[in-house]
């Protein structure tokens, strides 16, 4: 597993979603994302959007409600998720 640093004091807004798949990719979790935004798809018309959301974005957002809908569904806190958009912004390709 790779080590990514983030600076802890640094506030992440955006990121964009190749750099956060990555990451959660990573950390083992974005199988998980991926079948339960379908599962999540399958049950509703607000699932689907959140669905087509995801999936179209370029610019995933700390604060967008897709973002939120995929920290519950992975049942991360806040930190955690937090940690996600700076270790994505710290990838250097």
């Amino acid at each position: 597993m790779n080590s990514f640093k983030a600076d802890p004091q640094k506030t992440i807004k955006q990121t964009k979603k190749w750099r956060l798949a990555i990451i959660l990719k990573e950390v083992g979790v974005l199988q998980n994302l991926e079948t339960a935004i379908d599962n999540l798809a399958s049950q509703s018309p607000q699932g689907e959007r959140i669905k087509i959301a995801w999936e179209n974005a370029n610019t995933i957002n700390r604060d967008s409600q897709a973002m939120g809908v995929v920290q519950s569904l992975l049942g991360v806190d806040d930190a955690t998720a937090d940690s996600w958009f700076q270790m994505a912004n710290s990838i250097d390709i």
